[in-house]
């Protein structure tokens, strides 16, 4: 009996139960992306994104360094 009563306590707890519902959440909407027909936009998005990040990271490397320099390296 006192597990039952254990488990009971623990869901109710708002520390425990407010993650489990984000991570359901986010996961129901990541398997909603995947199935949906916007599956290509989402990854052309977020694609464009990294490689933009990627591409700001190297010319903040050249402007660091010497071009000559960093061109070994990238």
């Amino acid at each position: 009996m006192a597990k039952s009563a254990d488990a009971k306590s623990l869901l109710q707890n708002p520390f425990v139960f407010s993650p489990l519902i984000l991570i359901a959440t986010l996961l129901a909407l990541a398997v909603g992306i995947y199935f949906s027909p916007y599956k290509d936009d989402v990854q052309e998005y977020v694609a464009k994104r990294f490689l933009k990040a990627k591409a700001k990271a190297e010319q903040a490397a050249l402007e660091h360094t010497g071009e000559e320099k960093a061109r070994g390296f990238l």
